[in-house]
């Protein structure tokens, strides 16, 4: 909901956008870390969201005021124990975030990260204890990314893709990371900042014909062998092979096919070196649940939108849990299967484990949500249900 909300008002390819996605998403991993009871937890999450839209007081007052966002986006004394956890949940990501924004290296070196957030937030216990959890978090996100690689950069320049996103989001969903252009000056000023894999152009944009802009790309030698996609909503077959015969790699009709659009621009993409890189990345990431517990790994991997196969072995015993762009697919363990399998991987506090990325899933035998999965495990372990 609050999430729908923020690409209406920031637009899901903007860098504000990802800044506020990832403080959703680590006020998430804490809230989880801190077990706090449901509402509780999806409140500090929708007040992350609502928290980048300061300047848009007027759309949000109304979501704010009916989710009972106040208190915990505007801390007041006194304070119930459920609302300063969830102050401080929000607190420490933003500050976080700042000091990220002022210090590359924040995120990158843990231990350089623990000791300024120590320096410039922490001035109690309990926000000591809070900060252990979230650097436990810092370290777990790294740990796992090991495994994870951008499918590539799409440069779209469209003026309607730069006001109501379409392809956006589901080219994010799918991997790639995408950056929108209104018009051909502003695709330039991309083009000086970061080298795309893609550009995927509308015909008709302000300024300067889509096919003009090709031209000016191709006689660039810094941009000359970027592969060029361009998109009409002209039907005649004659603009096609109007762009075809001037160099264009491919013209797609509006609408998009999108499942076609991936299909080639990831065969496009699968030079030698990606090809090494995809072989690196398929080796994924191993430990030992000593290492990092079942219940925290699932929370990253969720929480991050990440379609992971995760594979867990215990002397005799092999388990195994998938998931899809964050959503649990499927678990089993020897004869159990769906649920039942997945709390009993719950209860496992020793064994292995390796997570490989994951684009083909088997069918659906879980329907549940993480939250509602996660709470009925723990339940069981505590108390000693099968």
């Amino acid at each position: 909901m609050a999430r729908r909300l923020a690409e209406s008002y920031l637009g899901a390819a903007t860098e504000r956008y990802a800044e506020i996605s990832a403080r959703a998403r680590y006020c998430e991993l804490l809230a989880a870390r801190c077990r706090l009871p449901p509402r509780e937890a999806h409140r500090v999450v929708l007040a992350a969201w609502v928290s980048g839209m300061e300047a848009k007081q007027d759309v949000v007052s109304r979501f704010v005021a009916q989710h009972g966002l106040e208190p915990v986006l505007h801390p007041a004394e006194p304070a119930s124990d459920d609302i300063r956890t969830e102050q401080r949940i929000l607190e420490l990501v933003r500050i976080y975030q700042n000091l990220a924004y002022d210090d590359s290296r924040i995120g990158k070196d843990i231990e350089l990260t623990q000791q300024c957030l120590e320096r410039y937030w922490v001035s109690s216990q309990p926000q000591r204890h809070l900060l252990r959890r979230f650097i436990q978090i810092l370290r777990d996100e790294a740990f796992l990314d090991g495994f994870e690689r951008s499918a590539g950069r799409i440069l779209i320049v469209d003026p309607e893709e730069a006001v109501a996103p379409v392809l956006v989001p589901p080219l994010s969903e799918d991997g790639f990371q995408v950056v929108v252009a209104a018009d051909g000056a502003d695709a330039d000023k991309v083009l000086e900042e970061l080298q795309p894999d893609v550009i995927l152009c509308e015909l008709d944009i302000p300024c300067v014909d889509g096919l003009d802009f090709f031209k000016r790309i191709r006689s660039d030698p810094r941009t000359a062998d970027i592969p060029f996609y361009m998109m009409t909503s002209r039907k005649t077959k004659a603009v096609a092979h109007k762009c075809l015969r001037a160099g264009v790699d491919e013209v797609f009709p509006r609408p998009v096919d999108l499942e076609l659009l991936f299909l080639k621009i990831r065969n496009l993409l699968k030079r030698p070196e990606d090809r090494r890189a995809e072989a690196e990345a398929a080796k994924g990431v191993a430990g030992t649940l000593r290492d990092m517990s079942f219940t925290d790994m699932i929370q990253v991997v969720t929480a991050g939108g990440k379609s992971v196969r995760i594979t867990l072995t215990q002397d005799d015993l092999e388990g195994e849990v998938v998931v899809q762009k964050g959503e649990i697919v499927c678990a089993s363990l020897g004869a159990k299967k769906g649920q039942e399998a997945f709390y009993a991987l719950m209860r496992w506090r020793e064994g292995n484990f390796a997570i490989h990325a994951c684009i083909e899933f088997p069918p659906r035998t879980i329907n549940a949500s993480v939250t509602s999965l996660l709470l009925e495990g723990a339940r069981r372990a505590d108390t000693g249900d099968e």
